[in-house]
């Protein structure tokens, strides 16, 4: 647990420094230098009980460097750089100081690859981001650490060929998915890997023939929109 605590600053020649502590009506506490009137240096906060809520450096007045941000127990939630005032480079969370999440920023956007973890600290999802929204490809994990699915995504919406796995690692679902719809040929297996039914989606809607097959492989019957055909 990190406890307030009292901090006696120096002038300097160049320029007016100052020490400041700002305490806020509901007991927060702010702690560190200001320079010709600016947060300056290293800073930090506290809640009403003496617990530090945050602690980073500022450059003329805006957040530039190393910051972190504690919980109530005085565990770390995120690690990262400020430049000039925005997120920038590699973050990680954490909930009760177990890594959840790390990635990039690029001026305060989620920017590159970003990665999620369970509470046993085994990946779980890995997703690329542009500029703050998705748009690459989105990776699902099993507990095994095996790949459950791929899904590409564009501008935040799915597009591209989506892959769905077993835990096993052989693959369950082959497709196109466009602005949430499916579209042409989606292929779906059995666990051993063979092919358990084949057709084409049209925005979602079945269309044509669909074939069905039997775990060994042989065709078992044909279903179109309006029902089933004899093969």
């Amino acid at each position: 647990m990190r406890i307030a605590h009292t901090i006696v600053l120096a002038g300097s020649l160049a320029g007016s420094w100052l020490p400041a502590h700002e305490a806020l009506a509901n007991g927060v506490t702010y702690v560190g230098e200001t320079v010709d009137g600016q947060r300056e240096g290293l800073w930090e906060t506290y809640s009403a009980s003496g617990v530090m809520i945050s602690q980073g450096y500022f450059s003329n007045g805006l957040r530039h460097g190393r910051w972190t941000t504690y919980d109530s127990e005085g565990l770390p939630t995120a690690i990262g750089n400020y430049v000039e005032g925005m997120q920038e480079g590699i973050w990680s969370l954490f909930e009760n100081g177990i890594l959840k999440g790390r990635g990039n920023y690029r001026a305060d956007n989620r920017h590159g690859v970003w990665e999620s973890f369970d509470e046993e600290g085994r990946l779980q999802f890995r997703r690329e981001y542009k500029d703050g929204k998705e748009d690459g490809i989105v990776e699902k994990f099993f507990p095994n650490g095996l790949l459950e699915y791929s899904h590409p995504t564009e501008g935040g919406a799915p597009s591209g060929l989506w892959v769905d796995f077993y835990d096993t690692g052989v693959i369950r679902i082959v497709g196109y998915e466009r602005n949430f719809r499916r579209q042409g040929v989606w292929q779906f297996f059995y666990p051993s890997g063979q092919l358990e039914k084949r057709g084409v989606y049209e925005d979602y809607e079945e269309t044509d023939d669909w074939e069905y097959f039997a775990p060994d492989g042989t065709l078992e019957k044909l279903i179109s929109p309006q029902g089933d055909r004899d093969i």
